[in-house]
């Protein structure tokens, strides 16, 4: 059974009465329970906005979002965010904004405690519970965010470019981690990136989208299994076919699919 099924997505946001922007034309995609996909295009070719329409936190313009066969209106608790800023609030310690997602859905205190050090324990920041966002580094914020959809056990994670703000070493170290969790814990990964190396060393597949109005350019397969060796030459191969990709645009539109 499909994890998610985008059918004919396209958006468009009105700039003027008479004028609108094309953000995303005609998206259809099938992401298979326990991928991980990674999305890559130009800035600007709609890759956040197709991951905040998955969300459920914008409405497309046309088209559906299916999630295992059931149409998504709005939100949903079995799909998680997380966000390029780890957005944590400041008055409250890590334990206690990791468990703010299971507080709304109602949770008892003794609940929230126990899925909250065992996220947090997940994500690598055993014995962080306690100390307060300021107290820690960019990237062991952004653990303590990845920690927060975690705590809420949901069956697909979105992530939009979630370790952009991080130095290099920092946002190696957090694929590692990423790719940890993902083969622990099953989950469907959704992850926008701009990234080739990243996309390719993490990702079961690869959608390159054409720029704005964002359209399905190309499917690149990865079909090396974990972990792997950033510089091997399969890995090289597919980011130098992405980088011509990019680079070299099909004039027709049609998807071409890379094995």
């Amino acid at each position: 059974m499909p994890s998610i099924e985008i059918r004919h997505i396209s958006k468009r946001y009105p700039v003027l009465d008479t004028e609108q922007i094309h953000a995303l034309e005609d998206i259809n995609l099938t992401v298979r329970n326990g991928e991980f996909v990674c999305i890559l295009g130009p800035s600007g070719c709609g890759k956040s906005t197709l991951l905040e329409i998955v969300a459920g936190l914008l409405p497309p313009s046309d088209g559906e979002i299916l999630l295992d066969n059931q149409v998504q209106a709005g939100t949903n608790p079995a799909i998680g965010v997380v966000f390029q800023d780890a957005a944590l609030f400041p008055w409250r310690n890590i334990r206690g904004n990791v468990g703010f997602g299971l507080e709304l859905m109602g949770r008892s205190r003794a609940e929230r405690k126990k899925k909250a050090d065992a996220a947090i324990e997940m994500v690598g920041l055993a014995g962080m519970g306690d100390k307060y966002p300021h107290q820690l580094s960019g990237g062991m914020r952004q653990r303590a965010g990845l920690a927060r959809t975690l705590a809420a056990d949901p069956q697909v994670i979105l992530m939009d470019e979630p370790f952009s703000a991080v130095d290099h070493l920092t946002r190696l170290s957090l694929q590692e981690e990423i790719i940890r969790i993902w083969q622990k814990q099953g989950k469907t990964i959704f992850f926008v990136t701009h990234d080739v190396g990243e996309a390719v060393y993490l990702a079961t597949r690869v959608i390159l989208l054409s720029s704005r109005p964002g359209k399905i350019q190309q499917i690149f397969e990865v079909p090396f299994a974990h972990p792997r060796d950033r510089n091997s030459q399969g890995l090289l191969t597919i980011v130098e076919r992405i980088y011509m990709g990019i680079n070299n645009p099909l004039a027709s539109g049609d998807i071409e699919y890379n094995l």
